[in-house]
């Protein structure tokens, strides 16, 4: 499954002071494991109600992930990477 962005956080990541950039692409690489079979069960993801039957949210420590999965088009999109603060706003 493919694997793509729709839209990202408000702040880029150059913005994050740098002890924090590690955190976020362990959150990026989460989502590749997770893309590569978005069906199985997978570690501190759940359904995210407020996004609609296809949409899930992946938890790594206080980092969020918002992703949608498109099974028509066999593609997941990633609508969000944020601190868990901001994400739900």
């Amino acid at each position: 499954m493919r694997s793509g962005s729709t839209s990202s956080s408000t702040t880029e990541p150059e913005d994050y002071p740098v002890t924090e950039r590690p955190a976020r692409e362990s959150v990026r690489r989460r989502l590749d494991e997770i893309a590569a079979d978005p069906f199985a069960k997978h570690a501190n993801v759940k359904r995210y109600k407020e996004g609609g039957p296809n949409s899930f949210r992946l938890r790594h420590g206080q980092w969020r992930a918002i992703y949608r999965i498109d099974r028509e088009a066999q593609e997941m999109q990633v609508q969000i990477i944020d601190t868990r603060g901001s994400v739900y706003r």
